[in-house]
């Protein structure tokens, strides 16, 4: 596996074959065994189980609630981090993470600074993730012009 993203690039050229990687820890992996996690998570129902309790009004979310939410979100957030940063696509669609992002920060339960910092990390991921399905690329290596001013129209009024 390449190790960067550059290491990546010559290998496709065919340049520098014999060079060992620069490190073995790189946006890359990070990528991949992230990648692997939030599948695991997925095949075991956590966004799900997560998410349930904050769109259902019906109950109060217990501690575990709130603890699987946080949990979620960090892997989303995670996920999308890398996403950024290698130019390699998202792995989980965070709509319905976005959805109940509001109803997580405002409970009781989530009283913690790093609570409103995971929210606002979920709203910003929604914005990026919207804008980059609009362009039909979800890795946002082709953002367009167009996808990228409806973006900064959405930070701004987020911002107020």
């Amino acid at each position: 596996m390449p190790s960067t993203r550059e290491d990546e690039d010559e290998l496709d050229s065919g340049e520098n074959l014999s060079r060992s990687p620069s490190s073995r820890y790189n946006e890359i992996s990070a990528w991949a065994v992230l990648g692997l996690a939030l599948r695991y998570a997925t095949l075991l129902g956590l966004e799900r189980s997560a998410i349930a309790p904050f769109r259902e009004h019906t109950k109060d979310p217990s501690k575990n609630d709130v603890s699987r939410l946080r949990v979620w979100y960090n892997l989303l957030t995670c996920n999308f981090n890398l996403m950024l940063t290698s130019g390699l696509p998202a792995s989980v669609d965070p709509a319905l993470s976005v959805q109940v992002a509001q109803t997580f920060s405002s409970h009781s339960r989530t009283q913690y600074p790093g609570d409103v910092r995971v929210t606002a990390l979920v709203e910003l991921v929604g914005f990026v993730y919207r804008a980059m399905c609009s362009c039909g690329d979800i890795s946002g290596r082709r953002l367009q012009a167009h996808s990228l001013q409806k973006l900064n129209k959405e930070l701004d009024s987020w911002e107020r």
